[in-house]
């Protein structure tokens, strides 16, 4: 699929955003023949950027990975509270949105 992207100079990017599990899947897997592709821009939960080969945490799942993971989820809630305030008005969250962030905490 590479050679075909930029044999057509198609520029192709994956941008993944801390631990969102979407952009990871599906896992990549050999039985089933799947491997992920293209320049992976990866940012971390304080938004800052970079362009990865390996990405952080690939296995998502992972006992190692549990607690870290968790931990970043409550900074995230609680930097829902304040987003706004220090990146402007479009970050601002919703009710529904941090409701479901607490529901995520204690219900993985």
């Amino acid at each position: 699929m590479e050679n075909k992207l930029e044999e057509h100079k198609i520029p192709y990017f994956r941008f993944v955003y801390c631990n969102d599990m979407v952009p990871r899947l599906p896992y990549d897997d050999k039985e089933h023949w799947y491997k992920h592709f293209g320049t992976c821009l990866y940012y971390n939960r304080h938004y800052d950027g970079k362009f990865v080969h390996v990405l952080p945490n690939k296995s998502y799942f992972s006992v190692l990975h549990a607690v870290p993971m968790r931990i970043n989820s409550v900074f995230e809630l609680i930097r829902s509270f304040t987003i706004h305030y220090s990146k402007g008005p479009g970050y601002k969250e919703g009710w529904f949105l941090r409701v479901s962030r607490m529901i995520g905490l204690v219900i993985p």
